[in-house]
């Protein structure tokens, strides 16, 4: 039988000093879909433990995932960390601990490999790991997943616009899941400026300004 798959959309935008990441709710072991609930233990976004305001999401595998996700104290209790500084400790303690598990961890001609991708957020700085330990930085997005890109046409189409971290996720979340195979809704949130999470069950509650008031989103 084969293990759960992650075929997501996930995306995090940095605006203004604001951080939003966001991820669909669907979860697939085939040919079965699962819609994850509103318990965020089930979420593909987790809070770094240790670490208040940064968050980390995984795309692939999810074992793998679930395994990342919960090592403690990943960003050594730091809200804020350097390129160098995840590069040099940081990833040496993601692959240290898939090792111990043969399941997330494997070597080919290409290197030591991770069975997942993964996003981290900080205070300031958005991350995107591949399953090799390559990392991007961005100053604006980085995305993953099955719905990649539909999530990046959707941003170049707004980047430009009067809209905040937020709008802008739930719009590119949206129009990833209009058009990709096997992610769909309920959407998941989380920002850099409080503890609020936002888990938003169909597109009606963004089109009727979910905890904004009356006003539009999409």
């Amino acid at each position: 039988m084969k293990g759960h798959i992650f075929m997501t959309a996930i995306i995090a935008i940095k605006k203004n000093n604001e951080i939003y990441i966001g991820a669909d709710g669907v979860r697939t072991c085939e040919p079965n879909i699962e819609h994850l609930s509103d318990c965020q233990s089930t979420w593909k976004i987790k809070r770094i433990l240790g670490s208040k305001h940064c968050f980390i999401a995984t795309s692939g595998d999810a074992n793998c995932g679930q395994v990342i996700k919960n090592i403690p104290n990943l960003l050594d209790g730091k809200e804020d960390i350097s390129y160098n500084y995840l590069i040099n400790r940081v990833i040496p303690k993601i692959f240290k601990i898939c090792k111990q598990s043969c399941d997330t961890y494997s070597e080919n001609d290409y290197g030591y490999e991770i069975k997942c991708s993964i996003i981290i957020t900080t205070l300031n700085k958005l991350f995107l790991i591949n399953d090799y330990g390559r990392v991007l930085e961005s100053n604006e997005m980085v995305c993953m997943g099955i719905g990649k890109t539909q999530l990046m046409l959707k941003y170049q189409e707004i980047r430009n616009e009067d809209l905040d971290a937020r709008e802008m996720v739930l719009k590119c979340l949206d129009h990833a899941v209009s058009y990709g195979r096997n992610i769909g809704y309920p959407l998941m949130m989380m920002n850099n400026i409080n503890d609020n999470a936002e888990y938003i069950e169909s597109k009606n509650e963004i089109e009727y300004g979910y905890q904004k008031s009356k006003e539009k989103v999409l």
